[in-house]
């Protein structure tokens, strides 16, 4: 169910403690293996 949690929101919401491993996803390179996983 993170896919639920990640929102752009937590991009700028660098003061959201468990939005780190989220955030992680989005500066990550494997977010286009994310991307395709969510629409999975």
């Amino acid at each position: 169910m993170a896919f639920s949690f990640v929102s752009p929101t937590f991009q700028e919401g660098d003061e959201h403690p468990e939005a780190k491993p989220v955030y992680h996803f989005w500066s990550s390179e494997n977010r286009a293996d994310f991307w395709k996983v969510g629409e999975t």
